[in-house]
């Protein structure tokens, strides 16, 4: 498990931007949320082409 406490891991807490919104993964579109993801594994060597099967996206985001 990696720590995410500020007093464990020395970093301080800030407050996001004013035009950021910052919501939980059960809140936002899946849909959306699972076209970023596809997006963002672009940038990752060796999953280059990659898109999820929208069933074992909710199956592994949500699934636990």
């Amino acid at each position: 498990m990696i720590p995410t406490d500020p007093v464990v891991t020395g970093l301080q807490v800030i407050a996001e931007p004013e035009d950021i919104v910052v919501i939980s993964a059960v809140d936002a579109d899946e849909d959306h949320l699972r076209l970023l993801d596809d997006a963002l594994r672009q940038d990752v060597p060796g999953t280059a082409g990659w898109q999820w099967d929208p069933g074992d996206f909710r199956e592994e985001t949500f699934g636990r």
